[in-house]
């Protein structure tokens, strides 16, 4: 039994105005009494008249009532209901008789429906009156809210505002003072300078170690041929001991 089946089975029971309040909890067990409530008032809503019985207290008494408002729904509502499933009055139940609510609840809403549409006397020109009318309140409500909001913003921007004029004089002195200030072509060359030197010797450092590094890979190189060399020769030596090695054993 899912939530939105029980939250539906709830919300209709309460717009076909079921007597009690009921809730998602009552029916996460097993809750005969107040299943066997609803089940009276519903079979009622197709049947008036029906006589049920009242003595629930023993498992006898309980199936008895079952029985009683499965034959009922299936001969005045058409609906054929599993009585095992009603008798466990927990969701099992909920689901069997949520169809049942479902069609009182739309038989319900086309009633109100058609009820509307006779007791409404309004012809098609005074409905696109009133149309424009509650079309133009929302509207001025609409420009009525934008304007509050305005409203409340503008100490805020007055604030800034007042701030802003009131560090002008300080901001324009600084400003002034930094126009006036001379700029030392000289010295930004030297600088420049310095900095193009630097970065020239670190240039030629990091060549130089280039160099170094291709250097000792030359090198590197070299000795790993020569000890290439070293050992297929020293191999041969081993081959040449091994052969006379197994002469002298054969002899």
């Amino acid at each position: 039994m899912s939530f939105h089946e029980l939250k539906e089975f709830t919300e209709i029971l309460r717009s076909l105005g079921f007597p009690r309040l009921v809730s998602n909890e009552n029916f996460r067990f097993p809750n005969f009494p107040l299943m066997a409530e609803i089940l009276e008032w519903t079979v009622k809503k197709f049947e008036p008249n029906i006589r049920l019985p009242k003595q629930l207290d023993s498992e006898q008494e309980r199936v008895l009532f079952v029985k009683s408002v499965v034959l009922s729904l299936l001969q005045k509502a058409h609906v054929k209901l599993n009585p095992k499933n009603v008798y466990q009055s927990d969701g099992h139940a909920v689901r069997e008789i949520l169809p049942i609510l479902k069609m009182l609840y739309k038989s319900l809403k086309t009633h109100n429906l058609l009820k509307s549409e006779n007791n409404v006397g309004i012809n098609k020109e005074e409905s696109t009156q009133i149309n424009f009318l509650r079309s133009q309140v929302n509207l001025k409500r609409q420009e009525l809210r934008q304007t509050v909001s305005t409203a409340g913003e503008l100490p805020k921007i007055g604030a800034n505002l007042y701030q802003l004029l009131r560090d002008e004089g300080f901001s324009k002195e600084m400003r002034n003072k930094a126009l006036g200030q001379s700029l030392n072509t000289s010295k930004i060359e030297n600088e420049i300078k310095e900095k193009i030197s630097d970065a020239e010797f670190k240039i030629n450092e990091f060549k130089k170690r280039l160099e170094n590094i291709t250097n000792d890979e030359a090198e590197l190189t070299k000795k790993i041929e020569r000890r290439k060399r070293e050992l297929e020769q020293l191999q041969k030596r081993l081959a040449k001991l091994q052969a006379n090695l197994i002469l002298i054993y054969l002899k």
